[in-house]
């Protein structure tokens, strides 16, 4: 059986919701819609779905307004482990199948150290939470 670190899953997570495949375009279209963003890939960097440019301020907000839309942002703008967690239940139960060992603590306590992040400006402190989650995440699929 191959053991995987988390943060492979929290890249499949960031890319499915980076992507909006299988029922979350609406979310993201209305968030495209929202930050007058018309196209995604323009602003982000392809390979790790951060921005290309951090001060870009409709695209720090349409990342946390994709974060609030999935459901992984609170209303105080806290980061929802537990909404992560169900999120990565299901891809932990698939990669399981594919023989992929998942550390679960490992994955939450990194999901938790993301959800530390801070920052000033608007929408900044969950743009870096964002950041957080898919940089760890290209980190662990750069090695693979």
């Amino acid at each position: 059986m191959i053991k995987i670190s988390a943060t492979f899953i929290i890249t499949v997570f960031c890319l499915r919701v980076a992507t909006a495949g299988d029922g979350m375009s609406a979310a993201a279209e209305k968030c495209q819609n929202t930050y007058g963003i018309t196209d995604p890939t323009s602003i982000m960097k392809e390979k790790s779905m951060t921005l290309k440019d951090e001060n870009n301020v409709d695209g720090r907000c349409f990342c946390e307004c994709l974060m609030t839309e999935f459901g992984i942002l609170k209303q105080d703008g806290s980061l929802d482990v537990n909404a992560v967690m169900l999120e990565a239940k299901t891809m932990m139960k698939y990669a399981e199948k594919q023989g992929i060992k998942v550390d679960e603590n490992q994955l939450k306590s990194s999901v938790t150290e993301c959800g530390k992040k801070g920052g000033d400006g608007k929408c900044m402190k969950s743009y870096k939470m964002w950041e957080c989650l898919c940089d760890l995440a290209t980190k662990t699929m750069g090695t693979m």
